[in-house]
């Protein structure tokens, strides 16, 4: 069984979560929500929570992300 569709993302926040205690990394690391909207053979809607760290000078980086899944 196979479904398409596609999905337009509403909402990409950055959020103001931080560890405790606080620890110095060596690159920028970041928490953002993201909001997706789906439509087609899929339809509904996503939250997200993306976490991700990033080198700019070196174009570089990873991320992770939780996604929760409503529709049909």
């Amino acid at each position: 069984m196979r479904a398409s569709g596609t999905f337009s993302v509403k909402g990409f926040d950055p959020t103001d979560v931080a560890p405790t205690p606080s620890v110095t990394t060596g690159v920028a690391v970041g928490v953002m929500t993201m909001e997706k909207h789906f439509e087609g053979e899929i339809v509904g809607h996503s939250a997200t929570l993306f976490t991700s760290a990033f080198d700019q000078a070196k174009g570089v980086g990873t991320y992770l992300a939780m996604e929760s899944f409503e529709g049909a």
